[in-house]
């Protein structure tokens, strides 16, 4: 079966002056890498809150891997920016881009980012620390963006092994070598902070967190 092409496709901050996310994209498609299980993916094991889930396809085979091009970089850079400035690319918006099953694809998307001036960001919840990942981030002058929130929340990536715990210490681990790292908390907005809440300001820094609200129903 052919393989989908990777798309930059257009960010909020071209429409929006407070958003800083010029251009986004997706390593995967079908359904995100947290559904999956020994190849086949369960889209009920999508994270609760995730906006994107209605795209997820429901066949169990319907994960795909795209091909990623030069070609396409070259052609946004000097659409958009050919004068090579520093502009913003998110990687993993509707679909995860830290799984091990995209690594090769995503050292792909790290050095054709440097080459073409995108910062990227990084944004995941199954990324393990990874010292080439942390060269190629730092050599794009990006970030890596560990996503946070609740376990009985994100059953997919807990059952992958990507437990809040255990993405925090890879976000330590990726501040401690030198690459740039926030985490971003995904927090019921009707609760007080809990000790994991503050265990990671304490870790992390205020520098280090982005706060996202939501509306998720706490069990407390």
């Amino acid at each position: 079966m052919t393989k989908p092409v990777l798309k930059i496709v257009g960010g909020k901050g071209q429409h929006y002056e407070l958003c800083v996310l010029d251009f986004n994209i997706d390593i995967e498609s079908g359904v995100c890498s947290v559904t999956l299980e020994n190849g086949q993916a369960d889209r009920s094991k999508a994270c609760s809150y995730c906006y994107a889930a209605y795209l997820y396809k429901k066949d169990p085979n319907a994960y795909r891997i795209k091909t990623v091009k030069e070609s396409e970089f070259k052609k946004i850079a000097d659409k958009f920016n050919p004068e090579r400035k520093e502009i913003l690319l998110r990687l993993g918006k509707n679909y995860e881009c830290g799984s091990k099953e995209t690594r090769t694809e995503l050292y792909q998307v790290l050095e054709l980012s440097a080459k073409y001036s995108f910062r990227p960001i990084v944004t995941s919840k199954l990324l393990e620390f990874d010292p080439k990942v942390a060269e190629l981030v730092k050599a794009a002058n990006g970030i890596v963006h560990i996503s946070l929130g609740r376990d009985q929340d994100e059953v997919g990536a807990v059952n992958r092994g990507s437990t809040n715990r255990w993405r925090l210490a890879q976000a330590l681990k990726y501040l401690r070598s030198g690459c740039p790292t926030q985490v971003r908390i995904v927090a019921d907005v009707t609760m007080p902070m809990n000790t994991f809440h503050q265990k990671v300001y304490q870790l992390m820094g205020s520098k280090g967190i982005l706060l996202k609200l939501a509306a998720l129903i706490s069990d407390n």
